[in-house]
């Protein structure tokens, strides 16, 4: 992905938004996060990127397992 080398930690964050629907990718703009609704953001950089996708990484997991207790 344009050079940039990913932590096993920042793939398993990437790869379970992927896996819940929802659209990353790199543009011209900036880092994009497109909700599967159809709502898209944009961030300059990839930190600010990242620091989002980790709070909606742990916002589907506290999801999971509260589908899973209940």
């Amino acid at each position: 992905m344009f050079g940039l080398k990913l932590t096993s930690y920042e793939k398993r964050i990437i790869g379970t938004l992927v896996k819940a629907g929802h659209r990353l990718s790199l543009t011209g703009e900036g880092w994009v996060f497109g909700e599967a609704g159809g709502d898209t953001q944009v961030f300059e950089s990839y930190r600010d990127f990242f620091n989002f996708c980790e709070g909606r990484e742990a916002q589907i997991t506290l999801i999971r397992e509260m589908e899973e207790t209940f």
